[in-house]
């Protein structure tokens, strides 16, 4: 289940495109580096010259993805597929930005919605990476659940964040080491069981400043005493400039906390945003 899309290679194409399927809809490079780079949402047609051009300066061929953006809420889906038969390790719910560009600041993991809309998710899941040929190997895949469909929006034959969610984020969920399995799946070795010995809350969340010079940050030290604190890492320092958030690599650090459930996860990881402070100026 995929939302109504087209890839196009020139303004006019877009504008009929766009005509067909709707407003709103993303804009997406059909080729770049990744992180969301060239993402962005067009609400009025008389937008899009301007963000058409946004997208091509962040494409590595000609062709521009025109999507139908569905304005629901977003989720990343970390799978292991062993001899074609696939098992779904996390699923999370994602908060980002969305107006006008779609930047994730926040996983909140595993997922709070309801039963039904969980299978829906895994069961996309399992068909995307089926389609896409994967018989074993990770994957990371992105999907928005709204009115109770699922469509899926972003597929990585690989683990999430770089490696970063299978290597630190899914053990501390559920005690499964998906980082230690795609290594053995690589090297044609046997994977022990992909059963949860345990389920916590974590959440893996971006901090967010204004645009401007950074004055101070503070805080850091302050809160790597909580034992809860699985990973904090602050990319700016005094003197740096911090940009308007148009995609991921422009996010200035992050954090990992782990809970009991969701309500304490939520009260650690706002505990974290009060005490370490970006001051921009």
């Amino acid at each position: 289940p995929i939302p109504p899309r087209k890839i196009v290679t020139n303004f006019n194409e877009a504008l009929r495109t766009v005509n067909k399927i709707g407003l709103p809809v993303i804009l997406k490079p059909e080729y770049s580096y990744g992180a969301s780079r060239g993402v962005i949402r067009v609400n009025a047609t008389t937008e899009l010259e301007e963000k058409f051009k946004f997208t091509q300066g962040f494409c590595l061929k000609k062709g521009i993805i025109i999507e139908k953006f569905i304005d629901g809420l977003e989720h990343t889906i970390e799978s292991i597929t062993i001899n074609e038969k696939t098992t779904v390790l996390a699923i999370s719910d994602k908060i980002r930005t969305n107006n006008p560009y779609c930047v994730a600041t926040s996983l909140d993991y595993p997922s709070r919605q309801e039963k039904n809309i969980i299978k829906k998710l895994e069961l996309a899941a399992k068909k995307a990476i089926a389609v896409s040929g994967i018989k074993n190997g990770a994957s990371h895949i992105e999907a928005i659940s709204l009115d109770g469909q699922v469509y899926v929006i972003d597929f990585g034959g690989r683990g999430g964040a770089g490696g970063f969610i299978p290597s630190v984020v899914v053990p501390r969920i559920n005690g499964i080491n998906m980082m230690e399995n795609m290594i053995k799946i690589s090297l044609g070795e046997k994977i022990g069981s992909l059963k949860p010995r345990f389920w916590n809350s974590v959440i893996y969340r971006f901090f967010v400043a204004k645009p401007g010079i950074v004055r101070s940050v503070s805080g850091i030290k302050k809160v790597q005493k909580f034992s809860w604190l699985i990973d904090i890492k602050m990319h700016v320092k005094k003197g740096d400039r911090i940009e308007v958030l148009s995609n991921q690599l422009l996010r200035p650090g992050y954090f990992v906390i782990v809970g009991k459930n969701h309500q304490e996860a939520e009260r650690r990881a706002n505990l974290i945003q009060r005490l370490v402070r970006i001051k921009t100026e």
